[in-house]
Order: C-alpha cells, then sequence, then structure tokens
C-alpha cells in the first residue's frame, strides 16, 4: 500500500503514524466519496446531496474512528504484506455494509464518541 511504502516499517511509532494518516487523509476522503456518490445514484438533487452529507457526516467519521485505528493497527502490525489488501478489503466489506444501513436509516445515527 501506499502508505507502507512511504513509512516501513512495523515499529509502534510507525504503526501510529500510519493509522494518523490513514485517519486524517484516507477517511474522510472514502466515506465523503461513499456518501455523495451513493446519494447521488439515489438521484437525489445537489442540494439534498449536500444535507445528507452533513447530517450524516460526522457521526459515521466518529464511528470510523471508534473501529478503523484498530484495524489498521492489525493490519500494519501483525498482517504479513501479501495479505494487507486482503484483510483490508474484508474488513471494508463489512464497514460498507455497516455504511449502506447509517445511509439508510431515517433516524441519526449518534456515534460512540458523541454521546
Amino acid at each position: 500500500t501506499l502508505i507502507s511504502r512511504l513509512l516501513p516499517g512495523t515499529t509502534v511509532p510507525h504503526v501510529m503514524i500510519k493509522v494518523l494518516v490513514d485517519q486524517i487523509c484516507f477517511a474522510p476522503v472514502i466515506l465523503s466519496t461513499f456518501l455523495i456518490v451513493l446519494t447521488a445514484m439515489e438521484g437525489k438533487t445537489s442540494q439534498e446531496l449536500c444535507q445528507q452529507w452533513k447530517d450524516k457526516f460526522v457521526s459515521t467519521w466518529s464511528t470510523g474512528a471508534c473501529v478503523w485505528p484498530i484495524l489498521t493497527a492489525i493490519n500494519y502490525r501483525i498482517v504479513p504484506l501479501r495479505f494487507r489488501t486482503t484483510y483490508i478489503g474484508v474488513c471494508s466489506f463489512f464497514w460498507f455494509i455497516f455504511l449502506a444501513h447509517l445511509k439508510s436509516r431515517d433516524v441519526p445515527w449518534k456515534s460512540p464518541l458523541l454521546r
């Protein structure tokens, strides 16, 4: 992966930096893309799209901030390089199911960090 090439190593400081970069740089982009594309595919207007993002981004991102640092730390520290893509792919599969559930809820999701 890109982060593994930029920051080789599996020491605790390296893993912490990789997790931070992932959460700060990649997570917001991936989540925003998911929310925007799925809303657009539903045929919503641009105003509805923006409102959907405003309503769901913060709570969903903060939920991800509870889950993904653990999963990515395991990925960078324990999972062998050749299995990392598969490991993250499986984790992402279940995460996207959860995201689709959150997106379809009428009642807003309350993140554990925001309760």
